[in-house]
């Protein structure tokens, strides 16, 4: 009767640990997109998948296809794990991000990925920006989104920390080739939803009205 008692309790404890989300585990993936990376029309998944360095928690890009086998992973090891500084590494104590859309964002067949480091309510969102080559996702570049000089329907790639405009984050990408996209403004104290047109490969973004 005692041993029937304990093992009820036992598979009682696990449910309520599982329901628990002050005892539950993280998810083995965060962040997960779907993609067709070789145009076979299978759907991989990229994400970040958790892995702990140095008693802080950090995450690895990662590569999966249908079935969950790994066809590719990105750095397992950071030089400064509470403020990763490798690109293809999330979380850390100060660093998290996130990734937010992926697809053929230049029309050219080619398969890229945009992810976030750090988002502040008073700084500017610093994005990640990867290409996939047919072996590996590629950094391409890091920085803000913030409106060209003189062009303020355009929106580049600069280290503008100070900038009162910006791009604050990526809803989607579209069948129609656009971005959906959160503006944030703070002088006018606002966030706004806008569309976005990929301009060239160079990543430069513009409103679809924009000549």
């Amino acid at each position: 009767m005692r041993k029937a008692f304990q093992q009820l309790f036992l598979v009682a404890l696990a449910f309520l640990l599982t329901l628990s989300p002050a005892w539950g585990q993280r998810p083995d993936l965060i962040s997960p997109l779907q993609c067709d990376v070789n145009g076979d029309g299978a759907m991989e998944t990229v994400a970040v998948r958790p892995f702990v360095q140095d008693g802080v928690e950090l995450g690895q890009l990662v590569l999966l296809d249908s079935s969950g086998k790994v066809l590719w992973a990105g750095s397992s090891h950071s030089g400064s794990p509470s403020y990763p500084t490798e690109p293809d590494i999330f979380l850390g104590e100060y660093d998290l991000g996130d990734l937010e859309v992926v697809g053929d964002f230049a029309g050219n067949g080619k398969l890229m990925l945009l992810g976030t480091y750090q988002k502040s309510d008073v700084s500017p969102t610093r994005f990640r920006l990867f290409e996939w080559d047919g072996k590996s996702f590629r950094h391409l570049r890091s920085g803000n989104l913030v409106p060209a000089p003189q062009r303020p329907a355009t929106f580049v790639w600069a280290d503008a920390p100070g900038s009162e405009v910006w791009i604050e984050s990526f809803r989607g990408f579209d069948t129609d080739g656009l971005f959906h996209a959160l503006l944030s403004d703070v002088q006018a104290g606002e966030e706004t939803e806008i569309l976005l047109a990929p301009d060239d490969e160079e990543f430069v973004l513009r409103l679809p009205t924009a000549p």
